[in-house]
């Protein structure tokens, strides 16, 4: 997917608790948490995306542990939708 289809989509879910299911080239489908750290625009510049996978989303929001993130390349990106994981909170 390109940058601006990516950006689009997950700019009302940055830094919120609300999961976004990625589906990516010849993987599962990943929900995960879309994030803005201070190398967003860097990243987003080369179609690279900050990610807290659900199931470290708890974690994370206690410690902001770095190593709990992912970065994900969008190239792989297929599609995006808003998680059904939100109606369960």
């Amino acid at each position: 997917m390109t940058v601006e289809r990516i950006e689009h989509f997950v700019q009302p879910y940055l830094n919120q608790f609300q999961y976004i299911d990625v589906y990516m080239k010849g993987r599962n489908l990943q929900p995960v948490m879309f994030i803005a750290a201070r190398d967003y625009e860097e990243l987003r510049e080369k179609n690279f995306w900050r990610v807290v996978p659900a199931s470290n989303a708890k974690q994370w929001e206690k410690t902001k542990d770095h190593k709990l993130e992912r970065i994900f390349s969008g190239s792989l990106f297929s599609s995006l939708r808003e998680s059904d994981i939100n109606q369960l909170q």
